[in-house]
């Protein structure tokens, strides 16, 4: 009995690490900060990534765009992953890890004619005073 419960346990095992792997598989994330991940629904404007890399830290932007999702729910979305990732709120919609700080900007009032909703993510080092 205690043989086929352990055989049962390391099947279950298999069979959740092989979905969470999967599910890794299919994340998508920004080109210029690879660790940042996309939210579904959303699309990075890969052509606007811009990234130095300096000895004072990384600078990066880039955009997300999305048809469907609202500025609200995408902003709600980094609030909840990026902690997850050792990323620390520091203000509204600004977080920092690692001496970088990263930001999202709604461009909503500048695209308020066209469809779909734009943010611009931005990275760059502490600045130290």
């Amino acid at each position: 009995m205690m043989r086929l419960f352990f055989i049962f346990a390391v099947l279950l095992s298999v069979a959740f690490l092989t979905a969470g792997a999967q599910a890794g598989e299919n994340q998508a994330y920004l080109s210029v900060l690879p660790t940042i991940p996309v939210m579904e629904g959303t699309r990075e404007i890969s052509e606007s990534a811009i990234l130095f890399d300096k000895p004072e830290g990384r600078i990066a932007q880039t955009f997300i765009y999305s048809e469907q999702a609202d500025v609200p729910e995408i902003l709600n979305f980094y609030t909840i992953t990026l902690p997850q990732l050792g990323w620390k709120t520091v203000s509204k919609n600004t977080y920092v890890r690692e001496g970088e700080k990263l930001s999202f900007l709604s461009l909503e009032d500048e695209t308020a004619d066209s469809r779909g909703t734009t943010l611009k993510v931005l990275l760059g080092p502490i600045q130290k005073n």
